[in-house]
């Protein structure tokens, strides 16, 4: 879904897109949990919507952006969770934000999947920053479905020595 949040007015990246509904991480800070159950992560009819956009065509929300403001890329469900290994639409928006070479922050706790061939490739053609979430060790315990906050940090350091994307920025924040 590609959407405004309801801070908006105070965001830096206001617009968000999520290929999925739901989050199986488990973070038990998380809040979007706190408005809706997200237990049973589904796909998201939104390649359509992402590519409308992309195109510069804009809806009721998104009608006061008239330039290419990067998109919040995993904004409410992390794109890069196990149905993405089924389904592939993270991957697919990859190949339209390449095709129309539009900005976007790739939000994450699962940067691992960024090393496998297919995503490598498709990503090194975008104009993608990724950004971790990895706080402490010690939040390994209320992140209970991620992987380790070492590894994540392991993970973005793969990453920035291939080269996959423009820039990584450890979040200190969920």
């Amino acid at each position: 879904m590609l959407d405004c949040g309801s801070q908006c007015l105070v965001c830096a990246v206001p617009v968000r897109f999520d290929t999925y509904k739901g989050c199986l991480h488990g973070c038990t800070y998380c809040f979007v949990s706190k408005k809706s159950d997200i237990s049973k992560v589904e796909k998201d009819n939104c390649l359509k919507s992402l590519e409308s956009f992309l195109q510069g065509k804009r809806t009721k929300n998104t009608n006061w952006v008239d330039w290419n403001i990067p998109l919040h890329f995993g904004g409410l469900s992390d794109p890069l969770q196990p149905i993405e290994l089924r389904e592939r639409l993270t991957l697919k928006a990859f190949e339209l934000f390449a095709k129309y070479n539009y900005p976007f922050i790739l939000s994450t706790k699962a940067p691992q999947m960024l090393l496998r061939a297919e995503y490598k490739e498709v990503l090194k053609k975008c104009n993608c920053v990724l950004q971790i979430s990895a706080v402490s060790p010690k939040n390994n315990k209320i992140e209970p479905n991620c992987i380790p906050y070492e590894k994540r940090i392991e993970v973005a350091g793969e990453i920035s020595k291939a080269e996959i994307v423009k820039r990584i920025i450890i979040r200190a924040q969920p």
